[in-house]
């Protein structure tokens, strides 16, 4: 758990540390859809998943939890013992949950459909905007981008399942950052749409 409720903080500004959180979670977490759970246990669950395959990133967001929430949640290793590459917090706090869903627009359960670039986000100033996509890019982002015989200038890639999540993301590059995007592309070998 996350704690009880009087221990939970939430931010009243965005900064660019909620930012990145926020482009992190976006890629690379998930929230518990409250209806299924109550609907098997008739309880509503507020967990919240987020993970990486590096013990360093996951200490990373461990602190932003901290530094952010006022809570600690505990580094899971239950799938690194099983051979998988996750390291993972898992808290349940239905005020944090709350903030995500209210605030940020986050979709509950399977979300390979429903992600979007916050509104908050997007009527924000470039400086957060830049650490949303520093937190987008942590979490889903590629510099493997450059196949072997290409002779061009470096690239990076940004792989989702969102075809219109990846959209939002090339409009934001292009108008907030001036950065030339290609794409978005298919990837049919990853089931989901790209752009470098």
């Amino acid at each position: 758990k996350a704690g009880n409720s009087r221990s939970v903080s939430l931010p009243k500004r965005l900064t660019p540390k909620l930012a990145y959180f926020i482009g992190y979670f976006l890629g690379d977490g998930g929230l518990k859809d409250i209806q299924k759970s109550y609907l098997a246990s008739k309880t509503f669950e507020y967990k919240l998943i987020v993970g990486d395959e590096f013990l360093l990133q996951v200490k990373v967001l461990q602190k932003l939890f901290k530094d952010l929430f006022r809570v600690m949640p505990p580094i899971r290793l239950e799938r690194i013992k099983k051979g998988e590459k996750l390291y993972y917090l898992n808290p349940t706090s239905k005020m944090i949950y709350r903030f995500l869903t209210r605030v940020f627009e986050m979709p509950s359960g399977p979300k390979a459909d429903k992600l979007k670039v916050p509104k908050i986000i997007q009527n924000a100033d470039s400086e957060i905007k830049r650490w949303f996509v520093r937190g987008i890019f942590d979490a889903d982002g590629d510099t493997r981008a450059v196949e072997g015989g290409f002779k061009s200038q470096p690239r990076i890639k940004l792989r989702m399942k969102c075809s219109e999540f990846i959209f939002e993301m090339k409009k934001l590059l292009e108008e907030t950052f001036n950065v030339s995007v290609n794409g978005p592309y298919l990837d049919k070998g990853y089931k989901s749409s790209c752009i470098q």
